[in-house]
């Protein structure tokens, strides 16, 4: 059980991303002490103490790869998208993946996941890394 965490998030739909946040959503990770940051254009932040906060507003697609997006799976896949965007950014190191990958199956499980779809979890820990590489920002572009 995750200790200290918004139990339930308030999002809607959107076009572009799938989701947006309408009311900020919290996790305490230990792993996550002594880094501080903010991301995303100000809509996740990691404090020292290792909150990680993401405002509302923030967008994410929801879980990727074989499953469906339900009850059982927004909140773990908020929170894994948002991480994953630092982990992009560099603010966070490759070598933090393994856990941000397991908090999202922890949160899967608080959140009432199914053993069978479970399953699809091993394809986050086996190509996730695909999509957490560190990539440049993106070009500044410049109009009258």
């Amino acid at each position: 059980m995750i200790d200290d965490a918004t139990e339930h998030i308030n999002y809607r739909p959107l076009r572009g991303h799938k989701y947006q946040l309408t009311t900020a959503a919290y996790v305490a990770v230990p792993w996550l002490e002594g880094y501080e940051f903010y991301a995303a254009n100000r809509l996740v932040a990691v404090t020292p103490s290792g909150t990680l906060t993401i405002q509302a507003g923030f967008a994410w697609d929801g879980s990727s790869g074989p499953t469906r997006d339900d009850k059982t799976n927004m909140r773990g896949s908020l929170f894994h998208d948002a991480l994953y965007q630092t982990l992009r950014a560099g603010l966070l190191p490759q070598s933090l993946r393994p856990q941000i990958d397991d908090l999202f199956l922890a949160m899967l499980k608080e959140d009432g996941m199914g053993r069978i779809r479970l399953r699809y979890y091993r394809l986050i820990k086996r190509f996730g890394g695909l999509t957490s590489k560190q990539q440049d920002p993106p070009e500044i572009l410049t109009a009258p």
